[in-house]
């Protein structure tokens, strides 16, 4: 009984087995799989992420404790907003609660911020 491993196969019957010649090819397929993968659900759900992307831009900001801090809300308030309506569109009628409060918390920041 013969075992051959993934992407190796017998030259004769005497001889060791060897990589098949287009192995190295799958391998760097598999390798660029899950960044396609990304890119693909980046194209799909492009306001989830970029609402994504302003929500972590507004943490960070506020983390920093700086002079433009304050500024923090304005970008929650786009990112929450954002959300409301990536929540609408899907359906999502427990996240769009949540959001809405959100977003009710970054405007209740905005006027005492500025």
């Amino acid at each position: 009984m013969d075992f051959y491993i993934g992407g190796m196969e017998p030259l004769d019957p005497g001889e060791p087995p060897r990589p098949r010649a287009e192995a190295s090819a799958t391998h760097a397929k598999h390798r660029m799989k899950p960044i396609m993968s990304a890119l693909e659900y980046v194209r799909r759900n492009k306001m989830e992420c970029a609402a994504s992307l302003f929500g972590a831009m507004g943490s960070m900001l506020l983390s920093f404790n700086g002079e433009h801090a304050k500024f923090a809300w304005v970008i929650f308030f786009v990112s929450n907003a954002m959300f409301v309506g990536v929540a609408f569109r899907k359906r999502l009628f427990g996240f769009l609660v949540l959001q809405t409060y959100f977003t009710i918390t970054a405007v209740n920041g905005i006027i005492n911020y500025f």
